[in-house]
């Protein structure tokens, strides 16, 4: 489904490694998303998501302002601007769940 919804992204690309950025949907699905960030990602890193997302497209949390999940990143594409100096990168995610491996 295409829909433009604000989302929080956070990423750690190593133990002292963090980055938050706030962009908006491009697609979603009950299992997964797509949005531009301003910085590549790794196919295959988890991302944390804070997203407004309707409740009937959520598969838990259904009472929460918020839907806070976790993303598995399957694909990146660099979409260059028209300005040419700068660059966004497409990502597709696949939602994983509620916690990690790590957090349990």
């Amino acid at each position: 489904m295409e829909i433009s919804l604000p989302v929080r992204i956070r990423c750690r690309e190593a133990v002292d490694i963090e980055w938050t950025e706030i962009t908006r949907l491009v697609d979603v699905t009950p299992y997964g998303a797509g949005f531009t960030v301003k910085r590549p990602i790794e196919v295959g890193r988890l991302v944390h998501m804070t997203i407004p997302l309707p409740r009937q497209l959520r598969v838990f949390d259904h009472v929460e302002d918020q839907y806070r999940v976790w993303g598995l990143v399957r694909y990146v594409r660099p979409l260059p601007q028209p300005d040419g100096t700068s660059v966004l990168f497409e990502v597709g995610v696949a939602f994983i769940g509620k916690t990690t491996a790590a957090e349990l």
